[in-house]
């Protein structure tokens, strides 16, 4: 999927070197032999990922680090190539296997509606509390819909 931070990055933002994208769904190539992760994650996997990456101890390189913020990286945001790349290289612990109902598109909206539902956990809302989103993207109506659940 392209979301409005893709269409930032490409415009400079923050200044962005690298391949964008990072709301995917792919299937698993390769598997580092001593990767650290889920066991059910193997080869041929239909998979999404979580876009923040970290280092799994393993001593595989997950990502690679660029000079703006070698601490911290996010598939196709911060010092790490996203899914309009070839390939995306992703920790095997960010990876969540992709039930067979759904559809490609369908499961895309994997990452965004996780970023809705952490609204959640930042916030604490009561039945009776108001909110107002601003904003009417596919984001801003996941985070309405999270919020009014």
């Amino acid at each position: 999927g392209v979301c409005n931070t893709d269409v930032e990055l490409s415009r400079g933002y923050k200044g962005f070197e690298g391949t964008m994208g990072h709301e995917f769904v792919g299937i698993v190539d390769k598997i580092c032999p001593s990767a650290n992760g889920p066991p059910h994650v193997k080869e041929g996997d239909r998979v999404v990922s979580e876009i923040n990456l970290v280092k799994d101890g393993s001593g595989c390189r997950c990502y690679h680090e660029r000079a703006q913020h070698p601490e911290r990286a996010a598939l196709g945001i911060v010092n790490a190539d996203g899914c309009f790349a070839e390939y995306v290289i992703s920790p095997i612990i960010n990876l969540h296997l992709v039930p067979p109902s759904l559809s490609d598109d369908q499961a895309m909206f994997a990452e965004p509606l996780a970023a809705a539902c952490q609204i959640l956990q930042q916030y604490h809302f009561r039945h009776d509390d108001d909110a107002a989103v601003v904003g009417t993207g596919k984001l801003g109506i996941m985070i309405a819909q999270a919020i009014a659940s």
